[in-house]
């Protein structure tokens, strides 16, 4: 019985081990700042509200998180329409959540838009992993930029 327990415990302990290297190895893989910036293509070159873009880099990984808690993994983040959300209304099926460090939380709405609730996420290669930014557009924004 003991031996049974024994090579039980052995075989728990290398699958351990296995999970702790794979895992470190993938972290290293997809979390190598110093690589961003050759590999990193912003389509729209930068932080530009009025046309539609998209960040791209094969070799890191941002995390997105969908409304059931599933993370997905993903290697390029389109600028995309917000609408924020008023205080109580009701969250929609398309939804982006944006926490403040202060513990402030808003959310917006992923549909085209007008009026002064209209925002735009702009992609772009930050120093370590493609970052949004969230920007207000006053004339309203259509297909993932600020109409002018």
């Amino acid at each position: 019985m003991n031996k049974r327990i024994s090579t039980t415990a052995g075989i728990i302990a290398i699958i351990i081990l296995a999970v702790i290297v794979i895992g470190g190895v993938f972290a290293y893989r997809y979390y190598r700042p110093e690589d961003l910036a050759d590999k990193c293509k912003d389509s729209d070159d930068g932080l530009n509200y009025f046309t539609k873009g998209y960040v791209e880099n094969p070799d890191t990984v941002s995390l997105s998180y969908n409304r059931s808690k599933k993370i997905n993994f993903v290697d390029k983040v389109e600028d995309e329409c917000l609408r924020k959300l008023n205080p109580g209304e009701s969250t929609p099926v398309h939804f982006y959540s944006l926490e403040h460090p202060d513990g402030e939380k808003e959310t917006y709405e992923r549909t085209n838009c007008s009026g002064n609730s209209c925002y735009v996420k702009e992609a772009f290669c930050g120093s370590k992993h493609i970052e949004t930014k969230i920007y207000q557009c006053s004339n309203g924004c259509k297909d993932g930029a600020c109409i002018r």
